[in-house]
């Protein structure tokens, strides 16, 4: 992946362009000065399932928000998946 470093201060009247870049597969890195600040690139393709169990939701969810908002939960339900602990590297 080709990367550009764009001073914060080019950067704002430059949006446009460093944005068809990162579209375009470029990684901008902004700096102040000679110091990285921040780094913008493409979101890409989005995937679904790209990271199955990475994300779970507790099994007290429905509890909690049945405590918090007893309105909302006499008209919707909740269908809560089993716990399954994030795989680790």
């Amino acid at each position: 992946m080709l990367t550009k470093t764009f001073d914060v201060r080019k950067a704002q009247k430059d949006l446009k362009e460093l944005l068809s870049l990162v579209v375009a597969g470029t990684e901008i890195v902004f700096t102040e000065g000679d110091t990285p600040i921040a780094r913008l690139v493409s979101i890409g393709r989005r995937v679904a399932g790209l990271h199955p169990g990475a994300i779970w939701t507790s099994q007290d969810f429905a509890v909690a928000h049945s405590a918090a908002n007893p309105e909302l939960d006499a008209k919707a339900s909740c269908h809560l998946a089993p716990h399954r602990p994030a795989r680790g590297p």
